[in-house]
């Protein structure tokens, strides 16, 4: 048996994906629009108050630093969501109300279960002119 009939074989009785107009941008907002809608609202309240706190604090940040600031709060307080990507759906929030800006710089995540995967650099708005802070390591 060749390996393009095995291939084949395997997508079997597979219907195809229909993409149609999509871009790869449409995508992604469908994506987040799918992922806002089914994220805990209380969790997403929650974890816009910690990126407003990380901002308030640090000149730059990742995603990471606001992991840590969400779990800086004890279990009985915290809310939580089940969709783990809804951190993106808040950063979104968090830049278009004016806290944040992301900057053209990718770092490691310091996170172990994250294996050093690329994050994000944040800049923060709230500080912007002001000599506090810290930034995130290069």
């Amino acid at each position: 048996m060749s390996v393009a009939h095995m291939q084949m074989s395997l997508l079997d009785g597979i219907p195809e994906v229909e993409l149609g107009s999509a871009t790869p941008t449409r995508t992604k907002e469908e994506g987040m629009r799918r992922v806002g809608i089914n994220m805990n609202p209380e969790w997403s309240e929650f974890a816009f108050r910690c990126v407003s706190e990380v901002a308030s604090t640090r000149s730059e940040f990742t995603a990471d630093d606001i992991d840590d600031q969400i779990e800086s709060y004890t279990a009985a307080g915290r809310p939580v969501t089940h969709e783990k990507r809804a951190l993106g759906v808040v950063m979104t929030r968090a830049a278009r109300a004016g806290l944040i800006q992301p900057t053209d710089r990718i770092i490691p995540s310091t996170r172990r279960k994250l294996h050093n995967s690329p994050r994000r650099v944040w800049q923060s708005l709230i500080l912007v002119g002001q000599q506090k802070g810290t930034q995130c390591a290069a």
